[in-house]
């Protein structure tokens, strides 16, 4: 029946992009997951196979083609929306955290690894890939430290340009910035989800910091379109001082693989700064 499993599931559909995620670090590749394509654009490791199918949007994916696909355990993220029920008729259901409740951004990412490495029955892989993580956020850590270790924004321009969603606190970003031995430069409270919106002027409240922006490059705004003729952006210390740079690619609601994915490009873009 739907509801059990005699054996680690074969074919997975995942609505929760998390879920997805993980699947790949551990070699599964979904038989479908929301928003395939945008999905692509957004969560550039481990790359989604072009066969994986597209569920529709995650608040009310395709349950026909889903039902189609005969999948043998359905991730959804916790907050969801979208009927259990109906999809408890298809497949078993597992509810994935959407954020850390209890436990920092860089845990919550190896413990959601290490929850679906356990019901795939992949549990030596899925601390394989996670002690591969830590060696590799050490040595990050070691050439941040080398690169001046100074305090980042990591931040999503609105689209109009005068406000920004910034990231830390218990979330994934603030995860991998505590790794890397970098210090948040907004001081501000952030939600439980990690996030926190300001007017742009706030990213001139330390001066010596560097601002990483994610970049969606989508049909909804990207940075380019962002900071055209914007003043207020061109007036900020971190941009008159050239210490800003672009994070392609990143979800800030993923997990080991976002997070490392961040933590590389977050390097790369310190140590370019020390050098120009």
């Amino acid at each position: 029946m739907p509801g059990s499993l005699a054996a680690a599931p074969a074919r997975i559909a995942s609505i929760a992009w998390l879920g997805a995620e993980n699947a790949l670090a551990l070699g599964v590749a979904p038989v479908g997951v929301a928003d395939a394509a945008y999905y692509r654009q957004r969560m550039a490791h481990p790359p989604l196979p072009e066969g994986v199918a597209d569920l529709g949007p995650f608040w009310e994916p395709n349950l026909e083609r889903l039902l189609a696909l005969r999948p043998d355990l359905i991730l959804v993220d916790a907050w969801s929306v979208v009927d259990g029920g109906r999809l408890a008729e298809i497949a078993r259901v597992e509810r994935i955290p959407a954020y850390p409740q209890g436990s920092g951004g860089w845990d919550f990412a190896i413990g959601t690894l290490r929850h679906l490495g356990g019901m795939l029955d992949r549990d030596a892989l899925a601390g394989q890939v996670a002690a591969a993580a830590e060696g590799r956020i050490a040595e990050l850590r070691r050439r941040a430290e080398a690169a001046g270790a100074p305090p980042v924004y990591v931040g999503l321009l609105a689209r109009g340009g005068r406000n920004v969603t910034l990231y830390g606190g218990s979330g994934l970003v603030g995860g991998v910035l505590e790794r890397l031995g970098l210090s948040n430069a907004h001081a501000g409270p952030f939600s439980a989800a990690g996030t926190a919106t300001v007017g742009l002027d706030a990213l001139a409240r330390e001066p010596g910091a560097v601002i990483l922006c994610i970049d969606l490059a989508t049909a909804s705004g990207d940075f380019a379109r962002s900071i055209a003729g914007n003043a207020l952006w061109r007036s900020l210390p971190a941009v008159r001082g050239g210490r800003f740079g672009l994070l392609a690619g990143f979800y800030p609601f993923g997990g080991l693989g976002s997070a490392m994915h961040f933590a590389e490009q977050a390097v790369r873009i310190l140590e370019a700064r020390g050098r120009g």
